[in-house]
Parts: structure tokens; C-alpha cells; sequence
């Protein structure tokens, strides 16, 4: 993203040693001879600003600035490499947003770009969004647009890898009210899009909180919410725009990218929210190991032309999906491949039924959601955004920013789980406990216009959907009961402890398809089902028991 600047006072170039054989005015880069003489015009006013340096990965650049066709000033990172690849490649990304370049010319304006040296200033970069590490424990944020930090005395600029996505898709529009009042205030009475909201904001405690990465997949029937879920959740950072009407500029991606490709985009949102739509469009022939790898924080090692090795991204994220069918079914429809518990627990399956869309504030449904839909990609890129500068005015550096995380966090977990909640149980809860902790600080900043209690029943609310057996067999319990209750059945219950050693196995997910589950211990699934009474047993005493298990 290149960044407009307000021209004010002298040149904005002035102070800045031109090369030798050049000479730039308010006209544009002149080549003059050695007697000062003007030969003939390269482009418009472009300089060299500032070069760069990425003290983690030791990568150099340019700030390239120039003086756009409408009079306004541009400034763009770039790695120095681009000053050497072959062909026009420079010149035309310059061209393409707003230098007016001397057709002929180009090759001769990146000899001038690759010949300024001397006095011009040198300042940190960065390559892609979120916290920067520093060893004295500062507080730093990098978006496309700006730096949020504690120390403002040192000069950071964002420097992405050519074709970044966030460049387009991370900015703000319109103000922080008029997303409260358009986006999230609809939100109210509706779980699933204040969870969504919740979710969104916890990305950047990812770091802090020292927790794994992880998803949240929310699937089921189709025009349910789903997408106007991820539009509410990417409209705290981003373009809030559906992907299907403004694909360039929305903040949410398909799933419809190679393993690769989804590496690159993890990597691109790094310490921050990545929204993948429509999970049955990705055509891996082995979705579980995309699943394994987004979760792995790092890239495949791959070779450069030379057989040297290539540099590999790495990244923080939380992914929030939506689809018709689960993951633990993407996984599973080639027929050849088991899903494992590894893999459901990194993508968390949560069934929406026809929950996300329930308080339509007196509107009909169908106009709700497109109202809502339309001001998510009216309204957006200041809540996120807005999150992250409280958090860094608040706390004196990264230490302390942790260690109120993680007290918070244990806190929330603790609330969200059984005493003896087995260990895969905990492990899931920890993503339903960070969005409940971020929901907490979000409406104690002013952030979100909600209360506490809305944002934690929120949470609840989905971790429970999450909890809930889902299959056709629990809304038809009797039958079941009368299995469990007759003398094979009570005698198959009492000997579950002996057979099954594993705490991950539940009756729930031996019957659905869908990854439930994950709960209690054994023992206690085996006690619960034993107080039962076939009698009395409806079916929502069923899955509430279930649920609990």
C-alpha cells in the first residue's frame, strides 16, 4: 500500500543528495549533461526517501516517494532487489499507481532509483502485519497503513512481499461510531455474530497469551449467516465487503488456493484474523494436512533455482471458516482418508443450524441481512485497529501485556470447563476462552458496544453449539435409551471403562459425523449415561446430558 502524504512547505525532497547527471524539480527527473544542460525528461518527481532495513531477516530496501498525476505525495517499501530484475518491472508498478514515467524511459528511471547514496536516512522495516519483536520489550503493531507503537522516536515502515493481499485489504473506512452503530449494534441478540466480533479481536493475544494456532469452522445448510458472519468478523480489521461482490478489495479469502497459496495468505494476516470461505471449493487431495500445516506456524522448506534454501514465512493466526459441510468431512469425501483427533481439535467444527441470524431488530430477515452485509463493506478497519492502540497506550511493554492476558485467559478457561475436563476438552477450550477474554477488554475500551455479560454468553452460546451432538439419533433418544437400559446395554455401559482407555472417545462421537466432543473422562460419560432413566429420558434431557459429557 503506498501511503499519501500532504505536501507542505519547501520540496519534499529537499535534503536528499540527488545523483550525479540528474536533476529533479517540481516538473519531474531530468538527465542533464556535465555542463548542467537539460537533456531530456525521465518522469515525473520520484526520489529515494529512505533506505530500509528488516533486522530479523536481514532484507534491505528502498522507500521509493514520488509526487502522483493528481499532485499528491505517495511514498511505497520495496525490497532492493526490484531494482535489479530484469525487464520494466519497477516502472510499472510505479505507473500503475499514479508515477507518469516518459515512455522509453524506463530502464533510465531505475538507473537513477538504483544510483541514489550518501546522506539519506535508514529505517526499520517490515515485511508483513502484526507485532514487531524487540529485545527491549516495546510495544509494536505494523499495519499496511500505519505503526502502532509505544515508541514513536524510531521510524518503522511496512514492506510486503509484491501482491500482498492486505495491502488492499486492511484499511480503515469511516469511523469507529458509525461501525458501532451500523455493524455491531445489529450484532445484539445474535450469539454467533457478537462471537464472530469476539473472535476477531483475540487474534492479536495470540502472541501475548503464548497460545497455538488455531480455527474455528462454522458450517451447515446453506443461506444460514455464515458469510455475514465472516463479514461481521472481517469488518474488524478489514473491507467487511461479501468476497463474491468485491473480491479484490474484501478482507475474506476462498478456501479455493493451494496448500502454498494458503501458507502465503496465513503469513500475510500474521497476528491477525484469517477469514477462508466455502470450504468445499479447496481442491487439496489431503485437506488434513492443510489443516496440519496452517496450524504449524511455518512453511514447507522448499529450494531456491540454486538448490540453496529458500527462506521460509512463518506466522500467528486465528482462521475463522464457513462451509456447507465440516471439516471433519472435507477431510473424509475422497473415501480414503480417516480424520484424527489432531486435526479437529486445530479446526474446531461448529454447527450453525439456523443460530446466526435470530434477533432481526424488527426488520425481516432478509432485508437484516443485506443491510447488514451491505455496512460491513460501508463501515470497517477501525475496531481492530482501535483495540490494538488502547492495548498498547495501557501497558508499559510485551511482559506485562502477557502476564494480564494469560491471569485473564486461565480465568475464563476455568469458567468454560468441567474440574476434570479431559485434556482435548482444554486444549479447544482455550480458543472459546480467548475470544471471551478479548470480548471482556474490547467492552472495557469502548471498543465494542456491548456489556460483558453479552460478550461471555456469547462465547457460551457457540462453545456450546460446539458441545452439542448434532446427529438425527439424539433427536430420537427412545430407542437408544432402551438399548442403554436393557440388560446387554447396561452391561456394555458398566464395561466401558475397562474397554475404552482413551479420554478422547464419547458416545456422541461414535454415532455423528460431526467432531463434538472430545469431553469428560471415560468414567464419567459411563456414570452420566447410568443415571438416566429410560423412562423419563427426552430428548433434551439426551443431548443436554450429552452435551456435558
Amino acid at each position: 500500500m503506498s501511503v499519501v502524504i500532504p505536501i507542505k512547505g519547501a520540496h519534499p525532497w529537499s535534503g536528499i543528495p540527488v545523483p550525479e547527471g540528474y536533476q529533479i524539480t517540481p516538473d519531474g527527473v531530468f538527465r542533464v549533461e556535465s555542463n548542467n544542460k537539460v537533456r531530456e525528461k525521465i518522469a515525473g518527481p520520484v526520489w529515494v526517501g529512505a533506505f530500509t532495513h528488516d533486522k530479523l531477516n536481514n532484507i534491505y530496501g528502498v522507500v521509493i516517494r514520488w509526487i502522483d498525476r493528481k499532485g499528491d505525495e505517495q511514498e511505497r517499501a520495496l525490497s532492493a532487489d526490484i531494482l535489479h530484475e530484469q525487464g520494466n518491472t519497477l516502472a510499472q508498478r510505479l505507473a500503475r499507481i499514479g508515477l507518469k514515467i516518459t515512455n522509453g524511459k524506463e530502464q533510465q528511471l531505475i538507473k537513477y532509483l538504483g544510483s541514489f547514496e550518501g546522506e539519506i536516512p535508514w529505517i526499520s522495516s517490515a515485511p508483513r502485519v502484526g507485532w514487531l519483536d524487540s529485545v527491549h520489550g516495546r510495544l509494536t503493531y505494523v499495519l499496511p497503513d500505519r505503526i502502532i507503537a509505544t515508541d514513536q522516536s524510531e521510524r518503522v515502515v511496512f514492506q510486503p512481499e509484491q501482491h500482498s493481499p492486505t495491502t488492499r485489504t486492511i484499511r480503515p473506512q469511516g469511523t469507529l461510531d458509525a461501525w458501532q452503530d451500523q455493524v455491531a449494534q445489529p450484532c445484539r441478540g445474535n450469539p454467533f455474530l457478537i462471537f464472530a466480533v469476539c473472535y476477531a479481536l483475540a487474534s492479536p493475544l495470540l502472541k501475548p497469551a503464548r497460545l497455538e494456532i488455531g480455527g474455528i469452522h462454522f458450517y451447515g445448510l446453506t443461506s444460514r449467516g455464515k458469510t455475514t458472519a465472516a463479514q461481521v468478523a472481517a469488518s474488524v480489521f478489514g473491507c467487511g465487503a461479501d468476497p463474491s461482490d468485491a473480491a479484490e478489495h474484501a478482507y475474506i479469502q476462498k478456501w479455493n488456493a493451494t496448500g502454498n497459496g494458503l501458507q502465503a495468505l496465513a503469513a500475510a494476516h500474521n497476528d491477525g484474523l484469517l477469514v477462508l470461505d466455502e470450504i468445499h471449493t479447496c481442491d487439496s487431495k489431503d485437506f488434513g494436512a492443510v489443516i496440519y500445516n496452517l496450524a504449524s506456524g511455518i512453511e514447507k522448506t522448499r529450494l531456491t533455482k540454486d538448490s540453496g534454501m529458500k527462506e521460509r514465512r512463518t506466522w500467528r493466526i486465528l482462521v475463522l471458516s464457513t462451509g456447507e459441510i465440516s471439516s471433519r468431512q472435507k477431510i473424509e469425501e475422497e473415501g480414503q482418508r480417516k480424520s484424527h483427533g489432531g486435526q479437529l481439535l486445530r479446526l474446531l467444527d461448529i454447527p450453525t443450524h439456523d443460530e446466526i441470524i435470530v434477533d432481526t431488530h424488527g426488520m425481516d430477515a432478509g432485508s437484516f441481512v443485506q443491510k447488514l452485509k451491505r455496512d460491513c463493506g460501508e463501515h470497517f478497519g477501525t475496531a481492530g485497529p482501535g483495540f490494538i492502540e488502547t492495548i498498547v497506550q495501557r501497558f508499559p511493554d510485551a511482559s506485562a501485556l502477557s502476564a494480564v492476558v494469560m491471569r485473564e485467559l486461565e480465568t475464563c478457561e476455568r469458567l468454560l470447563t468441567l474440574p476434570e475436563t479431559a485434556p482435548e476438552q482444554q486444549r479447544a477450550s482455550r480458543r472459546f476462552a480467548q475470544a471471551k477474554v478479548a470480548g471482556r477488554f474490547a467492552c472495557e475500551y469502548s471498543i465494542l458496544p456491548f456489556t460483558r455479560e453479552e460478550t461471555d454468553s456469547a462465547v457460551r452460546a457457540v462453545m456450546k453449539a460446539w458441545t452439542a451432538p448434532t446427529s438425527p439419533i439424539v433427536c430420537a433418544p427412545h430407542k437408544l435409551c432402551k438399548l442403554l437400559f436393557s440388560g446387554t446395554g447396561r452391561a456394555f455401559v458398566s464395561g466401558i471403562p475397562k474397554m475404552i482407555k482413551c479420554a478422547s472417545w464419547s458416545v456422541t462421537s461414535r454415532m455423528t459425523y460431526s467432531c463434538s466432543p472430545l469431553m469428560a473422562s471415560t468414567r464419567q460419560r459411563a456414570a452420566m449415561i447410568q443415571k438416566m432413566s429410560p423412562v423419563n429420558c427426552t430428548s433434551t434431557d439426551f443431548s443436554s446430558a450429552t452435551a456435558r459429557m
